[in-house]
């Protein structure tokens, strides 16, 4: 049996790879034409990380509310915010800073309260 924080380990995990999986699949869109995205090692990195992350998510669904788990998806967003900053060099502004930390309080509310 998984306990409910290792549900939403996993849970966490999934996010990271949600995130990371949207800032490839930007990367390989660039110009290109369709044929030449679905080619791209990019496009089939993002689309095989957002497979294993709904996976993953849907693996631990029986063992958590779905209330706690997926505010831990909401995480995705920040993650995606970094990938895209370290990746395609985004500049992260301080609004977006405070997002971030209204996004991790708003979780950290619903999840553990």
């Amino acid at each position: 049996m998984v306990s409910t924080l290792t549900a939403i380990g996993v849970t966490f995990v999934s996010a990271i790879l949600g995130g990371l999986a949207a800032t490839l699949l930007k990367k390989a869109s660039g110009k290109q034409k369709l044929l030449h995205i679905a080619m791209n090692w990019t496009f089939v990195g993002g689309v095989l990380l957002y497979g294993i992350a709904m996976a993953m998510y849907i693996a631990v669904l029986s063992y958590a509310p779905v209330s706690v788990l997926y505010p831990v998806v909401a995480m995705s967003y920040i993650w995606s915010l970094l990938f895209a900053a370290w990746l395609l060099n985004e500049r992260i502004t301080r609004y977006k800073w405070i997002a971030v930390a209204l996004i991790i309080l708003g979780v950290v509310l619903i999840t553990f309260v």
